[in-house]
């Protein structure tokens, strides 16, 4: 009953009292924590929402949460410029979170801040080393933000990580040799792209660059790939 005045408070345009009936509705932290953010958000800047929120639920601790929510609402508004401020402070607040590091990393990228977004996922691989998804993530962040260095230790530490799990996503695997052949590091990209090329005979860039890895020892290999290659540009 609560939760239903709470909804008529707001389409009648009563946002404050539509606070008030939800804060007597018996609702799950994240329905209320989320009704209640995108009500205060509407007449409040972020900070003060936050603040307003805190003070009329403390019995909602997840701080964490309430941020995210706040920056996907402002993202979801249409206000990102407020949605990358609200998850800068996240980030501040609490730098060694994954799901605030991934937001304000998601942020930064769509708004085309690509050293913001290379922070907060170097961030992020600093705390998973060992995930692939997480360093295959930070290489193309690092690429962004033309990072070479940091991008070349990236590839190199996740080649090694790969070859010791001994499994891999054919695609990560296709990239993964993609990356590493050009960085030459031929010995490491020949093998994913012979998968590569084996599985998808029509992949003109996993020939061309296996074509590189074989040219200086396989010249004849090399020039055989080569001419698929432009074959296939015809």
């Amino acid at each position: 009953l609560h939760e239903l005045l709470s909804y008529r408070l707001e389409w009648s345009g009563h946002g404050d009292g539509a606070l008030e009936a939800l804060e007597q509705a018996k609702m799950g932290d994240e329905r209320t924590r989320e009704r209640a953010l995108t009500l205060l958000l509407r007449a409040k800047t972020p900070a003060a929402a936050l603040a307003e929120y805190q003070r009329r639920y403390p019995a909602d601790r997840d701080v964490v949460a309430q941020y995210l929510v706040t920056a996907r609402l402002l993202e979801e508004q249409g206000d990102r410029k407020q949605a990358i401020e609200v998850a800068h402070r996240a980030v501040t607040l609490f730098p060694r979170n994954r799901d605030v590091l991934r937001q304000a990393a998601d942020l930064d990228s769509a708004a085309g801040d690509a050293v913001g977004a290379w922070n907060a996922t170097r961030a992020l691989a600093d705390l998973d080393p060992d995930d692939l998804e997480v360093l295959s993530r930070a290489i193309g962040a690092a690429e962004a933000a033309h990072r070479e260095d940091d991008a070349q230790r990236l590839v190199t530490r996740l080649a090694d990580l790969a070859d010791r799990r001994g499994t891999l996503d054919p695609e990560l695997d296709r990239t993964l040799g993609l990356r590493l052949a050009q960085l030459s590091r031929f010995e490491l990209a020949q093998p994913r792209l012979e998968r590569a090329v084996k599985a998808d005979g029509t992949d003109g860039l996993a020939l061309f660059h296996l074509a590189r890895c074989l040219q200086g020892k396989e010249p004849r290999a090399a020039a055989g790939l080569y001419r698929q290659v432009l074959a296939l540009e015809e």
